[in-house]
């Protein structure tokens, strides 16, 4: 709410007059009227007194306490919008301004709008594009230390790739210091920009592969939701995915299977639980060298610790399948096939 409209509800609430409000604070009645009006302000030294006439405090009067409604915060970006399409990105930019100016402090106001601003400035056939990309830092500039972590993110982003256009690594590489997410695909944009190829590509190739792990623990989980809803063939499908994913980023194979075997002991059926079994431990037996795919060449992975994943994983599934402690497997406890298998496991354990 504006100082005007304050002036006007306050004065109204309290019973007065602008003649009052006049003769109390010593200016004529058409001041007044002009301030409620909004087309003038009251004096700096008047403010002190007008607020306590009022009854209020300064922070209410001028609106610095006061936040934007989202309701308001999407007609000013609708309202943005009309003006760019009518007469111009300059008199939209300038109104976007305006706005900002009647509510400074107003953090989800100027997201919104440096949201809207930056596509529309590139879709636009504007002249000087870098004065208004340079306002549009000075916005986010203000909203960078924001306790919301979306507001934070979005400035912070967009300071980092101005700086980095500008080719200004030292300041894009402090503004990551700050950054409340994952920052390996930035930097690695950075690299990038500075002609370091060796670690944008390590970078770029450590998180494809948490990307990568990560979207095989969510098909095994969504896996395990469509067996408790009894979707079986959803989870089947899910399974099959979860497999090739796990071909296809060359995560350790011995994980590809692991979707699948939820699938075979809720079918509790013993022949397809001790084909996966052996396709597991083949994968198991074999050479574990995920460095060598073309995805990760960058990376330096270490042949021990990678060697151990596959035991430890392996370790964890003998103890899910023994059938005298889960009653989910125990149709498996006189499959002869499958205690052959585990005789096997735990030779490949022992080595």
């Amino acid at each position: 709410m504006k100082i005007s409209q304050i002036i006007k509800e306050k004065r109204k609430h309290l019973g007065l007059t602008q003649e009052n409000i006049a003769e109390y604070l010593g200016v004529s009645i058409p001041a007044v009227s002009k301030w409620e009006n909004g087309t003038t302000y009251p004096d700096i030294t008047l403010l002190p007194g007008l607020a306590r006439l009022l009854k209020t405090d300064l922070n209410t009067l001028m609106s610095f306490n006061e936040e934007m409604s989202e309701v308001e915060i999407k007609n000013v970006v609708m309202k943005v919008q009309s003006i760019i399409q009518e007469d111009g990105f300059e008199d939209g930019f300038q109104f976007a301004l305006d706005q900002v100016r009647a509510f400074p402090t107003c953090e989800n106001l100027i997201y919104s709008l440096g949201v809207f601003l930056q596509p529309s400035l590139g879709l636009q056939s504007v002249e000087h594009q870098s004065k208004y990309r340079e306002e549009l830092a000075k916005l986010y500039f203000r909203i960078r230390n924001s306790e919301n972590i979306e507001i934070k993110k979005e400035a912070i982003s967009f300071l980092f790739y101005l700086h980095c256009e500008k080719e200004e690594y030292e300041k894009a590489a402090t503004l990551l210091n700050d950054y409340p997410a994952d920052t390996k695909l930035m930097m690695a944009y950075l690299h990038q920009q500075k002609k370091e190829y060796e670690p944008a590509c390590v970078l770029l190739e450590h998180r494809m592969l948490e990307i990568a792990v990560e979207m095989q623990s969510i098909l095994i989980a969504l896996t395990q939701v469509s067996l408790s809803e009894n979707r079986g063939d959803d989870a089947e499908e899910l399974a099959c995915i979860q497999e090739q994913l796990a071909k296809q980023f060359g995560i350790l194979e011995c994980t590809a299977y692991t979707a699948k075997l939820e699938c075979a002991i809720n079918k509790k059926d013993a022949e397809y639980c001790t084909k996966i079994l052996s396709l597991l431990l083949a994968s198991m037996e074999g050479k574990t060298d995920i460095s060598s795919n073309i995805l990760y060449k960058h990376l330096n992975l270490s042949d021990d610790n990678m060697d151990n994943l596959p035991r430890q994983l392996l370790s964890s599934m003998i103890e899910q399948l023994k059938s005298e402690l889960h009653d989910e497997t125990s149709f498996l406890k006189e499959n002869s096939e499958f205690q052959s298998l585990l005789r096997r496991y735990r030779e490949y354990l022992e080595r």
